[in-house]
């Protein structure tokens, strides 16, 4: 066993054993990046309520994030503490891999380029408190080591980067795109994440990592942690495309706030009927594995389509029938 990983472990039973009160609040402060709760949830709110410009291009590449994490996941190979010390036992879809671990990267990239965008030292610092206790609180359950979270720092700061470099040297040109050819790189990435995806298969007898672990992360399954690089590759295709629409209709200027609830309650239901009404589901129905990668796939893009071109076109409609005749 590795010095990191002997450390990590030590570090994790030092903080178990503090206090057991402390379980409760641990518990708490990881919903903060909990991805079924960011992606269904949280997300989506900020960019119905918020500047849409802004949180519409954070969302996107919050989803790259989690897709190129669960490559790397694989890649690495690191398991989660709770398999090396045997602190619970593991069912085949658990996401078995946590290094780097992926809510530290998508906090960083999410409040990293809200706080850029929006020039905010105030979100700044609101972003590193809750991801430095994000953080903890994953280490705390043994979710994560300590090295984990590191590389998983380091990964998020070069999305970052990357999305700071892509934005200022590229953003008016993206912005720009036609839909045919923003379909075209879309597509290109999404190709490209599969390919990874199959020299990893390539790769995984000398990794000697059982392969039902490798298509548990690659094939979208009823956990978002399953399969979450499929979940979140679909999820920025629906979400890009639905930009670009938002875009050609006008809908990417800042609403009035009846149009943002609107918005956000139609938005809602729409992705709890999506994800755990349908993701969720789908494998009480189907057994066969490719279909249900494809059909999640399709929801989870709907689900981006949804949230930034379909929630926003009813709220709008239904905050103007609603609003009082002048």
């Amino acid at each position: 066993m590795s010095f990191f990983r002997e450390s990590g472990l030590a570090f994790v039973a030092w903080l178990q054993s503090i206090d057991p009160a402390l379980d409760s609040v641990m518990e708490a402060l990881s919903l903060l990046v909990r991805a079924e709760v960011m992606l269904v949830f949280t997300l989506p709110l900020t960019y119905w309520l918020g500047a849409r410009r802004v949180f519409g291009v954070a969302f996107a590449f919050v989803a790259f994030d989690i897709a190129l994490g669960d490559i790397l996941k694989i890649l690495l190979a690191e398991p989660r503490p709770w398999w090396v010390a045997d602190l619970r036992p593991l069912d085949r879809v658990t996401s078995l891999y946590s290094s780097p671990a992926g809510y530290a990267s998508f906090s960083v990239v999410f409040w990293g380029f809200v706080a850029w965008r929006c020039r905010s030292r105030t979100i700044a610092i609101v972003g590193a408190v809750v991801t430095g206790l994000a953080c903890l609180a994953k280490i705390y359950q043994a979710a994560a080591l300590p090295d984990h979270v590191v590389l998983g720092l380091v990964q998020g700061a070069a999305i970052l980067l990357l999305a700071r470099w892509l934005v200022e040297r590229h953003g008016q040109m993206l912005a720009g795109l036609d839909p045919l050819r923003a379909v075209g790189l879309l597509g290109a990435v999404v190709a490209s994440y599969y390919i990874l995806a199959l020299g990893i298969y390539a790769l995984h007898h000398g990794y000697r990592i059982p392969l039902e672990y490798i298509e548990y992360k690659v094939v979208a399954s009823d956990r978002m942690a399953s399969g979450g690089g499929t979940f979140a590759i679909s999820l920025m295709a629906g979400l890009v495309v639905g930009l670009l629409k938002a875009r050609d209709n006008g809908l990417l200027a800042s609403p009035t706030w009846p149009r943002r609830i609107a918005t956000s309650v139609l938005g809602l239901i729409g992705c709890i009927v999506l994800v755990p009404l349908g993701v969720a589901k789908i494998e009480d129905w189907i057994h066969h594995r490719g279909i249900v990668w494809a059909v999640n796939s399709a929801l989870m893009f709907a689900m981006g389509y949804w949230i930034t071109w379909g929630a926003p076109c009813l709220g709008t409609r239904r905050a103007v029938r609603a609003a009082p005749a002048a």
